[in-house]
């Protein structure tokens, strides 16, 4: 299966994922030698509830239910279009313009606004 490419890593996703109650935390039974391919003792993953053997980031489990859920519409990406009324900084609620002046310069039209 083709996993869509994500703009933030799993890891950063996960918190998230819980706290919207998309996906729960999931222990996995203890894997005991003999040791597949992939396990890595260095490893953990919080999906599997910090269960050793493998990288959050390389979790087929976690990577197949984040792709259902995109497949499905419950999870989408979409890059924050700028906002003059969710902004966070001061002053744009009640802003005016008050006059809005065209001056020649050596390098053109300049607009100023006043």
């Amino acid at each position: 299966m083709k996993f869509t490419p994500l703009p933030i890593t799993y890891s950063e996703l996960l918190p998230d994922l819980v706290k919207n109650a998309l996906v729960a935390i999931c222990p996995a039974r203890t894997i005991q030698p003999s040791y597949p391919r992939f396990y890595d003792a260095n490893a953990k993953c919080e999906y599997h509830g910090g269960e050793i053997g493998h990288s959050t980031e390389n979790c087929r489990a976690l990577k197949y239910k984040v792709q259902s859920l995109l497949d499905s519409g419950w999870l989408t990406f979409q890059k924050q279009k700028p906002n003059v009324n969710k902004n966070p900084l001061s002053g744009h609620a009640n802003a005016t313009v008050n006059v809005v002046m065209e001056e020649e310069s050596q390098a053109g039209l300049e607009v100023l606004m006043k």
